[in-house]
């Protein structure tokens, strides 16, 4: 497992190699040092999910999609149906006005969200090892995790973090209720599962497990 965040907000861009295959989750850092390593490893296929729309985890989507399939990897693009509108040509005007909000428009390359050739719902697979896309509304409407149950894997996104954290509720589609229900489904994964957060370091669900469920138990 190989992780990036050279990026002002320091969103994780995970790299997970298996055989030739490659699954890439988000791409809120520069594509640089991921394509180094796709061409040190001669991978041939590379899928690209996004936990969720929100600018920090898709500023490079585009520069990602433009580079993998010049160096002629197969290439996937994986979102959540729930936010569908928030891609391609009809996400822009979002992107824009976030980046612009944020003042970082001098930071991040994107004028156009990603374009996304394959919107999955709940529990369906990503084509890479046993990975499934986890549905965990509430920091977005279509925020969504990874795991793999085979690997002890989970792509938390921005919906839980080390040190007992969980992603905003005050954003648009953001919803508090949807997030608890979220962690309480997280939280029933393997003790030994380890969380990969879209921000922060990485770390056992056991060890944070108590933390998440105090957090359920006084909001």
């Amino acid at each position: 497992m190989q992780v990036f965040n050279n990026n002002p907000l320091e969103c994780n861009t995970f790299l997970y190699i298996s055989n030739n295959a490659a699954l890439i989750v988000d791409a809120g850092s520069p594509a640089d040092e991921v394509l180094i390593q796709l061409k040190e490893h001669n991978i041939k296929r590379v899928v690209l999910a996004y936990t969720h729309f929100h600018f920090d985890h898709i500023a490079y989507g585009q520069s990602y999609t433009a580079a993998i399939t010049k160096l002629d990897i197969a290439l996937t693009t994986i979102a959540n149906k729930a936010e569908e509108s928030f891609f391609g040509e009809a996400g822009s005007q979002y992107l824009t006005a976030a980046l612009q909000n944020f003042n970082l428009t001098n930071y991040y390359p994107a004028d156009k969200p990603p374009i996304i050739n394959n919107f999955l719902t709940n529990n369906q697979p990503l084509d890479v090892d046993d990975f499934i896309l986890l549905a965990t509304p509430g920091h977005s409407i279509g925020s969504s995790c990874y795991y793999s149950k085979n690997h002890r894997i989970l792509f938390s996104g921005d919906t839980i973090f080390n040190h007992g954290a969980v992603g905003r509720y005050d954003l648009p589609t953001s919803n508090i209720g949807q997030l608890k229900a979220s962690i309480a489904r997280l939280i029933t994964l393997p003790d030994d599962t380890i969380v990969y957060p879209g921000h922060g370091s990485s770390y056992r669900l056991a060890e944070q497990k108590a933390n998440f469920e105090h957090y359920l138990a006084r909001n």
